[in-house]
């Protein structure tokens, strides 16, 4: 269950707050506080807590309206809405902070006709609320006061008022509407003498009360900041990590807790369209944070056969599998035996050294192993694992079943050392099913049509080329962006999910009746992180180094596309000068290449073998006796420059056939001496090397194995 919590605010709805900001075109101060409130309890509303409890206090009021409505101090102070009453069990455990409180809360506050007020009476209207509804219970109380400064107040019961606040545990914030702050924009500074006593003895009282003392300005500069939703611990897997196998394996007793979880955004729900308008209804068989426009639909499925006979009945559909183009129907009393039987379980199978883990493999959210709570034999030995295993730099393989008949999964389970903490995180490993072993060509060299390999191509960065990027790329670092490198540019606490805040965001002022769904201020928090940082792309570094490798990479603006169309009788440019075209030279330049490239080939050795098709020649130099050992020399470069440089399925192909080839006349010569050894190589660097192991797996599959002697 959540914190039960309750905030009272005291909002100054004095003549005073009639006066216009300097900083903004339109509106008064009161407009800006109502406009800080609909963001602050509108978040309240969509959260829809049955456990968070708000009442409104308005001091400067036209109406007098509060429990201690007989004496003069409390005067011009209305409780707009209260606490339900604590004695009414069915009152206090329906709550619900709807959109009828809250616009209600909006309507009322308004500037009132008279300047009297008692702030500090108000103040404690608000903790006389709290103390009534809350008693004894465990509850997390806030009580935020915004005022101008400029109501009169009696500030000598202070000390009794910070004494009860301590003494309820009351979190105090008092924001402050024209108080002096110089690092706030807002037009804020220049008070009367009654607002700088009234923000001298509140500091005192904040002071006092271990509270926030803040000006307004700075409240709503982060009213426009995503707040992220509370989330509690809920282990996912509690019981033994086991360390071993059989009499003398060791079982730590853990806890697993998601660290990393996907934020989703709310999803919508199917709703009927009744009437075109945006009003809500208020009806007794419907809630009232519900359009008018709109009503909950229940969605009805209904299935057809082949035949055209209608199925109502769910009952009667089983599911089934395909099997090729044949449905293999399967009854709810045979999906037994599609279950994998598994309990819940966490076993280390294994380590290995923390290099060799590649990045990639990560394909899962990330979680956190801790020791179990209350358990210091548990803490010891979850200390002692973390410790091993970051002392060699190695992690370890496990085993997961979250729960019992739940398909197993591979983890793998890393140590993080921190101040303070020690700690083991875990994340999923891939199965040889999940991983996608694409063959893409390589980026540092080129195969040319005749097998050769160059490093030296206009397809490929030069040295100087390579030079200014790694420049560009120390210039943007983020590590070296500042002069010392402590301060963090991109700190993840202040990157908020667009996708998340921007729905919740819109939904709400929809619901809200605002006109626009779109805030622009909202937006360009949210966009922060969208666009390169600034404080990094404007530095002189990083000018130069964009200008250095815009020079050396030789980038050119395109040209806008031409959209107009052509005139008729727009004259067309000659491409060149009809004296300077050669037809003969342009229709036997063909047969002239051509020719030229036959004589190169007629002086290459007629006995080599290229990496086009090389199994035909192959087999025609093996057909010869004098050219045997040259054959099966030249068939094993061919073969590795295919396996280790191919891009492709033809490639793999051309290879195996070639490794067949060669495999069935070593073992007629009686080379298999030879061949193995061939084989063990190119086994070695697929799996180590070329990051081949697919293909060496293949080889099995298509019987290339060694020869035997």
């Amino acid at each position: 269950m959540a914190d039960k919590s309750c905030t009272v605010f005291v909002v100054d709805t004095s003549a005073y707050m009639a006066q216009p900001i300097p900083s903004r075109p339109v509106g008064n101060w009161l407009d800006w506080v109502r406009e800080y409130l609909g963001v602050a309890l509108g978040r309240k509303v969509m959260a829809a807590r049955k456990t968070d409890f708000v009442a409104v206090v308005a001091v400067g009021s036209d109406i007098t309206d509060n429990e201690m409505i007989g004496d003069d101090d409390y005067n011009n102070i209305r409780v707009i809405i209260g606490f339900p009453d604590p004695d009414d069990k069915d009152a206090r455990t329906s709550y619900t902070f709807d959109r009828t409180k809250f616009e209600y809360i909006l309507t009322e506050l308004y500037v009132a006709q008279t300047s009297a007020g008692d702030l500090m009476s108000a103040i404690i209207v608000g903790i006389q609320l709290i103390s009534k509804f809350c008693k004894s219970y465990k509850f997390r109380k806030d009580l935020v006061v915004i005022t101008s400064g400029e109501t009169g107040s009696d500030f000598t019961i202070g000390t009794q008022i910070a004494a009860r606040v301590l003494e309820l545990g009351i979190q105090l914030l008092v924001l402050g509407i024209g108080f002096a702050d110089p690092s706030c924009d807002a037009g804020e500074g220049d008070g009367s003498k009654d607002r700088l006593a009234t923000e001298t003895a509140l500091k005192q009282l904040v002071d006092d009360t271990s509270g926030i003392f803040a000006t307004f300005a700075e409240a709503a500069k982060s009213m426009h900041v995503p707040r992220i939703k509370p989330v509690r611990p809920v282990p996912l897997y509690r019981g033994p990590l086991t360390v071993g196998m059989g009499e003398k394996a060791i079982a730590i007793d853990v806890e697993v807790y998601a660290k990393t979880k996907l934020a989703k955004p709310p999803s919508a729900t199917k709703v009927s369209t009744l009437i075109n308008s945006s009003d809500f209804i208020d009806t007794a068989d419907a809630p009232t944070d519900r359009p008018k426009n709109s009503r909950p639909v229940n969605l009805a499925r209904s299935y057809r056969t082949d035949s055209g006979r209608e199925v109502d009945d769910r009952g009667q559909l089983e599911r089934g599998f395909t099997y090729g183009r044949t449905v293999v129907p399967v009854s709810e009393a045979d999906a037994a035996f599609l279950r994998f039987a598994t309990e819940p379980c966490l076993e280390l199978l294994g380590c290995f050294e923390a290099q060799d883990y590649r990045r990639y493999f990560s394909m899962s959210e990330s979680y956190e192993v801790a020791p179990k709570r209350n358990n210091a034999v548990a803490r010891l030995a979850h200390t002692a694992l973390a410790m091993a295993l970051y002392d060699v730099d190695y992690v370890a393989v496990m085993r997961y079943v979250k729960k019992g008949d739940a398909p197993p999964q591979l983890m793998l389970l890393s140590p993080a050392i921190e101040p303070g903490k020690v700690a083991l995180y875990m994340v999923q490993l891939p199965f040889a099913d999940d991983v996608r072993n694409y063959r893409f060509a390589p980026l540092d060299r080129i195969r040319t049509v005749r097998g050769d390999i160059t490093e030296s191509h206009r397809y490929l960065p030069s040295s100087a080329l390579s030079d200014a990027m790694d420049a560009y790329v120390e210039a943007v670092s983020l590590d070296k962006s500042t002069t010392d490198g402590t301060e963090d540019l991109l700190p993840l606490g202040d990157s908020f999910s667009h996708g998340v805040h921007s729905i919740n965001h819109a939904i709400t002022r929809r619901a809200l009746g605002l006109a626009e769904v779109a805030d622009a201020a909202a937006a360009a928090v949210l966009l922060t992180h969208s666009r390169p940082l600034p404080s990094v792309m404007k530095k002189a570094t990083t000018m130069k180094a964009v200008g250095a490798l815009t020079d050396t990479a030789v980038i050119k603006r395109v040209p806008a596309k031409l959209i107009r169309k052509r005139r008729r009788d727009a004259e067309d440019e000659p491409a060149a000068d009809d004296a300077d075209i050669d037809l003969d030279d342009l229709l036997h330049h063909g047969k002239a290449v051509e020719s030229k490239r036959s004589s190169e080939e007629a002086k290459m050795d007629e006995h080599q073998l290229s990496h086009n098709d090389p199994v035909r020649k192959f087999e025609e130099m093996m057909s010869d006796d004098n050219l045997v050992d040259r054959a099966l020399m030249q068939i094993q470069p061919v073969i590795k420059d295919i396996v280790q440089f191919g891009t492709g399925d033809r490639d793999i192909d051309v290879a195996i056939e070639a490794l067949q080839s060669f495999r069935r006349h070593a073992l007629e010569q009686e080379e298999t001496e030879l061949f193995n050894e061939f084989l063990q190589d190119l086994d070695h660097a697929c799996r180590c090397d070329w990051n081949r192991g697919q293909f060496a797996d293949q080889l099995k599959d298509a019987g290339i194995t060694k020869l035997s002697s």
